[in-house]
């Protein structure tokens, strides 16, 4: 019958109504069929990846689910370079048994995310938003220390500092991106509306309206980019100044003003 366990049988013969003198024993052994336990692995970028498998028999690794040579022997199996995910077949053999199936394993290559740009949306002054130009897989930073739960495309602005976003793709850790450093400052809703940038884009110079200050007094002007590198400085007395930008680069730029403790920003496009 269907056997479980190794089982003795025992056998004897008869001729001319005679038996055997004795039973003769005789062994049907059942033997373990081998399993295979291994994990997958994973690397940054392109590289060799080596499996560490687990079994009571001998280890053979293949490329394919069935059939096709073995590519190696043993617990442990290193791939060549890979480039790209790749899958891999384990099976065992213990006393000339063979394991049911192979045992699918993948080598995982994760693509190190590039560096992230930072883009500045200050439409809200009170609020700015950076973006990181990439998708998924971001982690914000303040001051070099790690926001919690910063971890969307988008971070919105609520204290003063410098701003890095690094990006995560299955463990492999992007560069970080260039600091963006920004003050927030003490809005003033009514100065704010009467305060202007004009024209706006522009691709010269930008003429802006003081209204709103004393202007008997100076403002402190500074312009500067969304990474927060300053582009002009100037202290102006009357209702308007003006901002030479025709060397400027295209894009979005912020001009700070500043009178006593009064303070306001604006921004503005240069355009090519």
């Amino acid at each position: 019958p269907s056997l479980a366990t190794t089982t003795t049988y025992y056998v004897e013969a008869l001729e001319n109504g005679c038996f055997s003198t004795s039973r003769t024993a005789v062994i049907a052994t059942i033997k373990p069929i081998p399993t295979v336990a291994v994990n997958n692995v994973s690397r940054c970028d392109a590289g060799t990846v080596t499996f560490e498998g687990a079994s009571t028999g001998t280890i053979s690794w293949f490329a394919a689910a069935s059939g096709g040579s073995a590519l190696g022997s043993g617990i442990n199996f290193t791939t060549p370079t890979i480039s790209a995910t790749t899958p891999y077949f384990a099976e065992a053999t213990l006393n000339g048994c063979t394991s049911t199936s192979r045992t699918s394993v993948s080598a995982v290559v994760n693509n190190t995310p590039a560096q992230p740009t930072i883009s500045q949306n200050n439409t809200n002054i009170e609020a700015p938003v950076l973006t990181s130009s990439i998708s998924v897989g971001n982690q914000w930073y303040k001051n070099d220390a790690m926001i919690s739960g910063a971890t969307n495309t988008t971070h919105t602005i609520s204290t003063s500092g410098v701003y890095k976003v690094q990006a995560n793709n299955g463990g492999c850790l992007s560069v970080f991106s260039l600091p963006v450093t920004y003050v927030v400052t003490e809005i003033e809703r009514d100065l704010n509306r009467t305060i202007s940038i004009y024209p706006n884009p522009t691709q010269d110079e930008i003429f802006i309206s003081l209204t709103g200050f004393e202007s008997t007094k100076p403002v402190a002007i500074s312009v500067i980019t969304l990474n927060g590198q300053r582009m002009h400085e100037a202290s102006v007395t009357g209702n308007e100044a003006r901002v030479n930008v025709q060397h400027y680069g295209s894009g979005q730029y912020l001009v700070l003003m500043q009178q006593g403790k009064r303070r306001v920003a604006k921004s503005f496009i240069k355009s090519n």
